[in-house]
């Protein structure tokens, strides 16, 4: 790899080059189901302020969450 500045006026010369090995790319698995903590399965007179919680899940990078 090497990077090489340049400008209107031209690129630079004589940049150093390195080498480097990268990891093992593994591909990730999909994540399983996470578990809802609040409000509770079957719960009523909830309030329509109340927060939605659920447990991390390793590998999710991110939860969609429906309602309706």
């Amino acid at each position: 790899v090497s990077v090489t500045p340049y400008n209107v006026v031209g690129s630079a010369t004589g940049c150093t080059e390195i080498s480097f090995t990268t990891e093992n790319f593994t591909t990730p698995s999909i994540p399983n189901c996470t578990t809802i903590s609040s409000p509770l399965d079957g719960a009523t007179e909830v309030s329509i302020s109340e927060n939605i919680s659920w447990d991390a899940v390793p590998n999710a990078d991110g939860y969609y969450v429906n309602i309706g």
